[in-house]
């Protein structure tokens, strides 16, 4: 809507055309910053400083399209590279801090839980916002982005400050110790009785 908005003038094709370029920038900031992310071993400057680019990106973009068409488009092709590079690196995270046992596992199945929530609540609210300033007709869904932004900024920030718990039964690591802790704690206490029992039987 907000490409259509910035070039009233142009046709349906030339619309998804020109919505096509944000995403064809994407696809080469995924790879190039996954790439670059297991050359240097690094994770968490390569998940969130994407992300801070995508959520300041995403906060100007409307501000821009007032003033130049060429500006706004250059806004929402770094925050969409922002939003999809951040892929690769963030969901191979886990394996580093939590190894690749159960521990990983359990992380993951929670990220991607979380991830769901936001992924029925973000659509409904940034809609919601989009009504209130006019649906289809507003000239620059200005609230909505900002929402986007600062919700992109937020996830940044706790990238850069993230710090692993070392769980030091296992050597490991595990961010969310609130969630996973329990469940950690009762893998290794079955792991633990099957040790018992071999002994045991032996």
């Amino acid at each position: 809507m907000l490409i259509g908005q910035m070039v009233p003038a142009a046709s349906t094709p030339v619309v998804a055309l020109i919505a096509a370029i944000p995403y064809t920038c994407a696809s080469a900031a995924m790879l190039t910053n996954a790439w670059h992310s297991k050359r240097t071993s690094e994770r968490r400057w390569h998940c969130a400083l994407p992300l801070l680019v995508c959520g300041v990106s995403l906060g100007l973009a409307p501000l821009a399209a007032r003033g130049s068409t060429a500006v706004a488009l250059l806004l929402l092709c770094a925050a969409t590279s922002g939003a999809f590079c951040t892929y690769g690196p963030f969901f191979s995270w886990p394996a580093v801090w939590a190894g690749a046992g159960a521990e990983a596992a359990c992380s993951v199945s929670i990220i991607n839980s979380l991830g769901n929530v936001g992924g029925m609540v973000g659509p409904a609210l940034v809609g919601l916002l989009s009504q209130v300033e006019g649906g289809a007709e507003a000239s620059e869904h200005i609230h909505a982005l900002i929402v986007l932004g600062s919700t992109a900024l937020v996830a940044g920030l706790m990238c850069a400050v993230f710090q692993p718990v070392a769980i030091r039964e296992q050597q490991q690591w595990c961010c969310l110790t609130v969630f996973s802790t329990p469940l950690l704690h009762l893998h290794s206490a079955e792991r633990s009785d099957e040790v018992v029992e071999q002994r045991e039987g032996a």
